[in-house]
């Protein structure tokens, strides 16, 4: 690698890690809420929810839908970081980061008024973290057979020259 390239690795990577850490901050901000606040937020949310689709979404499948949301996304941020620092066993480190970071937002909830530390939503947490790294699994694995395709393209046309 040359020292330019270096650089821009590293600029990446710092770029990465705190886009993870700045939607952890976010994730913690809402965590933070007291219950009045955050029932009041997603009493908006389903509002314009149900008002966009003509659903009757219950408060309790908004706010468990967004748990899954945001951890989705955090699984997203985190295995783009884990993919530019580290090569090897990236899920497996992108689950563990994204497992640490729901277990600690639930027990930061303990200490909230009006919240609670629930193994219910460290589990949708996990869902929500899992569906996002198997979307970029998928992702690399199509971004990989298409630049396999395009290497045995560029093979061939040497051969027939």
């Amino acid at each position: 690698m040359t020292p330019a390239s270096n650089k821009q690795r590293l600029f990446l990577s710092y770029s990465a890690w705190f886009a993870v850490f700045l939607w952890m901050g976010v994730i913690f901000a809402l965590s933070a809420q007291q219950s009045s606040e955050s029932a009041a937020l997603s009493g908006q949310f389903r509002a314009v929810l149900n008002k966009f689709f003509s659903a009757g979404m219950s408060d309790f499948l908004v706010r468990k839908a967004a748990h899954t949301i945001e951890y989705f996304l955090l699984a997203i941020l985190t295995f783009t970081a884990v993919s530019i620092t580290r090569k090897k066993q990236v899920p497996l480190f992108t689950f563990f980061i994204t497992f640490l970071a729901a277990v600690s937002d639930e027990i930061h909830q303990h200490f909230v008024p009006g919240r609670a530390c629930q193994l219910r939503d460290m589990l949708i947490d996990s869902v929500g973290a899992v569906a996002g790294i198997v979307l970029c699994m998928a992702v690399v694995a199509v971004y990989r057979q298409l630049k396999k395709r395009k290497r045995e393209r560029g093979h061939k046309k040497i051969k027939n020259i």
